[in-house]
């Protein structure tokens, strides 16, 4: 499928940098460890940083390690939050969520499985800090979208599939499939005073 035909909007919780590129990071499915032992997809990058710190070594891809592709680009920002379109080049499990949360340090809104690595649980602003408990979503998105701190555990992902075409079989046509934003989706929209887009 062409970009067009995987254009996917979402609300992350701060500003990707920079505003607009390629994430290529090839993604591969980890056991995490902790209170709650579980299985999530994870980043298996091609390059690391130099022992020496003054450049970057190429390692070994890993063989379960799948290919991942994304193409993103900021819309809109405001109080810490952004609106940006996904482009998914690859399919891989979880693409999305994984590089903008990982890659991108950007986790999707509502993305309670990858705003943190080691444990299943509402968000923080900073991945790293999240791991000890240290910091919360800022008191500026919580006031923005009237919730507490305790609340956002019951905020939904995100990320939403506007459209998506399923080509034709044996000479007929495509197949066209679309669907609005969902309403929780343009409230929060709204709450942070994103304008919409194709709505300013």
């Amino acid at each position: 499928m062409d970009e067009e035909r995987r254009f996917r909007p979402a609300v992350t919780v701060g500003v990707p940098v920079p505003s607009e590129g390629v994430i290529d990071i090839p993604i591969i499915e980890k056991e995490v460890m902790g209170p709650q032992p579980h299985f999530k997809m994870g980043l298996s990058p091609l390059f690391k940083v130099s022992e020496e710190g003054d450049g970057v070594t190429r390692v070994r891809a890993h063989r379960q390690a799948q290919s991942a592709v994304t193409q993103y680009r900021v819309l809109d920002s405001t109080s810490g939050c952004s609106l940006v379109e996904l482009q998914p080049v690859t399919g891989v499990k979880n693409q999305l969520r994984v590089h903008m949360a990982l890659a991108l340090t950007c986790p999707i809104l509502g993305d309670h499985k990858y705003a943190h690595w080691n444990k299943l649980a509402p968000q923080t602003e900073h991945m790293w800090l999240s791991h000890f408990g240290l910091q919360k979503l800022p008191e500026g998105i919580l006031r923005r979208l009237g919730l507490v701190q305790s609340k956002t555990r019951y905020l939904p992902l995100h990320l939403h599939s506007r459209r998506i075409v399923l080509p034709g079989v044996k000479g007929h046509s495509d197949i066209t499939v679309s669907c609005p934003l969902p309403k929780y989706f343009t409230n929060t929209l709204k709450r942070l005073q994103i304008p919409l887009p194709g709505k300013e």
